[in-house]
C-alpha cells in the first residue's frame, strides 16, 4: 500500500477545514481573524499588533491563501509593499537561517566580533 505524501500547507489547510476555519471572520472580528490565522499557520503566539495590521489589509473575507501569504512573507501583495521583514513567519519556518539584516551569533560563518 502506497501512502501519498502531503505538503505541510495542504495538511494545515485540511486541519483548518476540520476545525471550521475555512470561512473568514464574520462581521470583521479581529479575534476571529487571529484564531483563524493561528489555525492556518500552526503558530499560537502570533503578534497581535501585526495581526491587526494584516486584518486591515486582508479584510474579513480574505481567503486562506491570502492570510497565509501575509503571515509567511510579510508582504501585502495587492500593494506590493513590505509590511514586515523580521517578523515574517518564513524565518521561523526555516530554522536554519535568519533574516539577512540580523546579526549572526558567535560560531556562525559570517560572525565578526
Amino acid at each position: 500500500m502506497r501512502i501519498a505524501s502531503l505538503r505541510r500547507s495542504a495538511f494545515i489547510a485540511g486541519i483548518a477545514a476540520l476545525a471550521g476555519c475555512t470561512r473568514a471572520a464574520s462581521g470583521g472580528d479581529l479575534d476571529a481573524f487571529m484564531t483563524k490565522s493561528k489555525a492556518l499557520t500552526g503558530y499560537a503566539d502570533l503578534d497581535a499588533q501585526l495581526g491587526a495590521t494584516y486584518f486591515q489589509i486582508a479584510g474579513a473575507s480574505a481567503p486562506d491563501r491570502a492570510i497565509l501569504t501575509l503571515w509567511y512573507t510579510g508582504i501585502d501583495g495587492a500593494k506590493a509593499t513590505t509590511v514586515t521583514w523580521l517578523q515574517a513567519l518564513a524565518w521561523r519556518a526555516c530554522s536554519f537561517t535568519k533574516p539577512p539584516s540580523q546579526c549572526a551569533a558567535p560560531g556562525s560563518w559570517h560572525y565578526k566580533p
